[in-house]
């Protein structure tokens, strides 16, 4: 019953925020098309958006089962977090549909405070099945997230001279590397899981982890569209390797 509403409200809550942002993408491309401006960012961005998305619906039809209870208490909040990393298009939206000027700082600090809490989310996926005690988990996602909303709150940044380049808004621009470092350790207790059961489904568990947060972290650094590209790839390769099999994922 508890999970039924967990998954009800991540849900909603995904699809309004997917809804949101789609629109507002999809808004931008139309604009875009009729002045002749660069499209590729924004086709990417929707396809992140999509995947994401499509993770998160992947999460929650994995079986109630103790092999899979880490995955379905922090992956839906992973999912949710990633797609909030796209918000940074609502600032090009409202330069170019508001008559008025506004602050943008509050969208970049929850840009921030999402990058830092969905690596978080990632590296408790590979802790917790270290052997960390399960029953502490909601303990560790609050402070992950406690982590992030300060950080994010105290960060100065700089919005209004790069409004549509997330990675020129840091004051200190080795900041972006932070999450990404947050992901490689992720990464590398995977790997060492990987290495220390060589089971078919924790294999295909932990690389599809591995794809998703890799892609992610250089989808973070945007630093050119091959690059978004390649991050979207092995995004996408993760989904895939994540999708639910019976025959694994309903084993105790």
């Amino acid at each position: 019953m508890k999970r039924n509403v967990l998954t009800a409200i991540y849900s909603v809550v995904h699809i309004v925020l997917s809804s949101l942002l789609l629109y507002i993408a999809t808004s931008l491309y139309i604009q875009y098309r009729l002045f002749d401006v660069n499209i590729w960012p924004l086709r990417l961005f929707i396809l992140h958006i999509l995947l994401a998305t499509i993770g998160l619906f992947l999460t929650i039809r994995l079986p109630a089962t103790s092999r899979n209870e880490i995955e379905t208490r922090i992956l839906p909040l992973f999912y949710i977090s990633l797609n909030v990393t796209n918000l940074p298009l609502v600032i090009p939206f409202f330069i170019h549909n508001l008559p008025f000027g506004m602050s943008f700082t509050f969208i970049a600090r929850l840009y921030v405070v999402a990058m830092l809490f969905s690596m978080c989310l990632a590296l408790f996926q590979s802790l917790f099945h270290v052997g960390i005690n399960t029953g502490k988990l909601l303990q560790y996602m609050l402070l992950a997230f406690a982590f992030s909303v300060l950080v994010g709150s105290l960060i100065p940044l700089s919005v209004s001279q790069y409004p549509y380049n997330p990675t020129q808004w840091f004051f200190y621009p080795n900041f972006i590397y932070v999450p990404v470092v947050i992901g490689l350790l992720s990464v590398i207790t995977a790997i060492m899981l990987m290495l220390k059961e060589r089971d078919q489904y924790v294999i295909l568990r932990h690389v599809s982890m591995i794809l998703i947060v890799s892609g992610n972290s250089l989808y973070f650094t945007r630093m050119n569209n091959v690059v978004l590209l390649v991050a979207l790839i092995l995004f996408s390769l993760g989904i895939v390797l994540g999708i639910p099999r019976q025959r694994f994922s309903q084993l105790q």
